[in-house]
């Protein structure tokens, strides 16, 4: 019994020791983003919604203000994967609010052309914690 009540107390202070001893996560900033000077996305002040873009054409060529952050409690993180093999072309940094992803450089070299491809998008908050993600299904102009 002695030998219970020991092994209880170590495992209990092994927990406390985990829980406790968490490192914070580092938080990496995209530095391909451009600040938008006038935000035309309307939000209610009390909301703790996450607003994620909406579009259901990419053109990398041209991504316009597509890949966009209109959330000030939130980071936002892009990755694109091409619809027939959930294969990942791109993938973004950490977006911060008010700014959004200016150029797009993909991971894979695809041809001209018009694909199938979907949008994840994965709100991260300040402290680098993560939430439901969001996805998008679109079609990949290149």
């Amino acid at each position: 019994m002695r030998k219970l009540i020991v092994l209880l107390l170590l495992v209990i202070i092994l927990l406390i020791i985990i829980l406790f001893n968490k490192k914070d996560k580092v938080i990496i900033i995209d530095g391909n983003t451009t600040e938008v000077s006038e935000t035309t996305q309307e939000t209610t002040n009390n909301s703790k919604n996450i607003i994620l873009p909406g579009f259901d054409y990419l053109d990398i060529h041209n991504p316009g203000m597509l890949l966009i952050n209109y959330n000030e409690d939130y980071y936002l993180k892009f990755s694109i994967y091409l619809q027939e093999n959930d294969e990942l072309i791109y993938s973004s940094d950490l977006v911060a609010y008010n700014n959004y992803i200016s150029t797009i450089t993909l991971n894979k070299e695809l041809a001209e052309g018009v694909y199938e491809a979907y949008v994840l998008i994965e709100p991260y908050d300040l402290r680098g914690s993560t939430y439901n993600c969001g996805r998008i299904k679109i079609k990949l102009i290149v």
